[in-house]
Formats: C-alpha cells, sequence, structure tokens
C-alpha cells in the first residue's frame, strides 16, 4: 500500500480510506507508513496511531501517538487506573490529548489519520469528539477499523468511503 492510494480515492471524490483487519492484522504499521510518505510529499497530515506494546508477544496495552510529531501517552493497559473496556483501562488524560489534536487537525490538515475507530467511539467515548470535528471538516480521513465494525464506520460516509482490507498475518 502506498500513498498513490490515497491520493487517487480523493481525486476520485472519495473522503475517506477504511484500512479493516483483525488484531495484528498491520492496520497500525500501514497508518504509520502511509503517514511517513504523505508527510514526504508535502501533504499536510495530523492525526493518531495507536501501536501496541508488546513484552513475549502478549500485548499489554496502547500508545497514542501524535502524527507526525511522535509524541504519545499511554492510551490503555491491563491494570488500572483508567476507564474500563473489555481487557483494558483507557486513560482519561490520553484520550483528552487524542481529542485535542484531532480537533486542531480537523482545521489545518488535508489528511487526518485515526487509528483506531472501534467500539469505544461507536458508543460514543474514546476519539468520537475529535473524530466529529473530523467528519464536519474538509479532510480527507483515513481510518483503521477492525472488519465487523466496517459497516458502521461506512455508514458515516455511503459510497465516500473505500475500504482495504488487510489479510490476518
Amino acid at each position: 500500500m502506498n500513498a498513490e492510494l490515497v491520493l487517487r480515492a480523493q481525486r476520485a471524490g472519495k473522503r475517506a480510506l477504511l484500512l479493516s483487519g483483525p488484531i495484528g492484522s498491520g492496520k497500525t504499521s500501514a497508518v504509520l507508513s502511509l503517514s511517513a510518505e504523505l508527510l514526504g510529499m508535502g501533504v499536510a497530515l495530523d492525526g493518531v496511531a495507536s501501536p501496541r506494546i508488546l513484552k513475549n508477544g502478549k500485548t499489554l496495552g496502547y500508545w497514542v501517538r501524535r502524527l507526525p510529531s511522535g509524541e504519545e501517552r499511554l492510551l490503555c493497559a491491563l491494570e488500572p487506573p483508567g476507564l474500563p473496556l473489555g481487557r483494558f483501562f483507557f486513560r482519561p488524560e490520553a484520550l483528552e490529548f487524542a481529542n485535542t489534536v484531532l480537533v486542531r487537525a480537523a482545521k489545518e490538515a488535508e489528511v487526518v489519520a485515526i487509528d483506531e475507530v472501534g467500539p469505544l467511539e461507536l458508543a460514543g467515548g474514546g476519539f468520537l469528539p475529535g473524530l466529529q470535528a473530523c467528519l464536519s471538516s474538509k479532510a480527507f480521513l483515513i481510518l483503521t477499523v477492525r472488519p465487523h465494525l466496517v459497516p458502521s464506520v461506512q455508514g458515516w460516509f455511503g459510497a465516500k468511503a473505500l475500504e482495504i482490507r488487510l489479510p490476518a498475518r
């Protein structure tokens, strides 16, 4: 996958690129790679990626990292404090950081990446305030989504979203 795909989708009138795939399929790696390539081409890109924290092959949590600065916060971990969702506890200060980045990106960036739109956002929390600002903006969006959530997310865009499904590794 390369940045030209994003630019072609944008020129074709698409509003978003949805990168879907199961956990470990490379969604975050794809966002990081696409973002670096677009930034290298001079595209005004901002947003957040959520790389996993791994130890001995086990996921201990996730960071939230601002693109392109690399500034990051601990998004969630297996242990409190934080808001429980599934097996993780989400840190309110990290969600606030991400939403601040996304609201600013909605105003200033031509492309915004959000890794990942998941159950927390669809339930009205997480990155939703920043995501809503981006949905109201003119920015092209790159979103990562798990396959079972794609229909809900695609509903925001209708035919104006291009889904790329990444295979399980």
